[in-house]
């Protein structure tokens, strides 16, 4: 849903007046994979702070900008498989249109490490990132006890 007003920059007093009390935010660095750096913020004090901090920290440096942020809000009730969030990986890709030509690779599921806990602030019951998991010698996924 679209708010109005919203700028799209990530100063204070642009986001914080959107953020109701009881909501959780998912923040995403956007210059990082394999989940690195995303943390959940659970109070609308938590974000405001975070963004405080990004602010002073943006004014004090001279040289390396800082890497941006994703923040959205966290879906707190996905769909889950057997108990836990899951994310499809399937690819299509369109090589022409005239003619009508598209190669299409089934793809994958991801499965994170634990059961769906909308409490927890285990990133592994959050998060469907592969390399925080490992495969053992009869294929059998192993769970994580954490990401690093």
């Amino acid at each position: 849903m679209e708010r109005e007003g919203w700028k799209g920059t990530d100063t204070v007093t642009d986001i914080s007046w959107s953020v109701a009390d009881g909501e959780i935010w998912i923040c995403k660095p956007v210059g990082l994979n394999q989940g690195k750096g995303i943390f959940l913020l659970r109070s609308k004090e938590q974000l405001t702070k975070v963004l405080a901090e990004r602010e002073k920290k943006k004014q004090s440096r001279r040289t390396k900008p800082l890497m941006a942020l994703i923040v959205q809000r966290y879906i707190e009730r996905p769909l889950l498989l057997e108990k836990k969030k899951f994310d499809i990986r399937a690819y299509m890709y369109i090589a022409s249109t005239m003619p009508f030509l598209v190669f299409y690779h089934k793809g994958y599921v991801r499965v994170t490490c634990e059961e769906y806990n909308l409490d927890s602030l285990d990133l592994t019951t959050h998060l469907t990132n592969q390399v925080g998991m490992s495969v053992d010698a009869s294929n059998q996924v192993k769970l994580c006890n954490s990401f690093e």
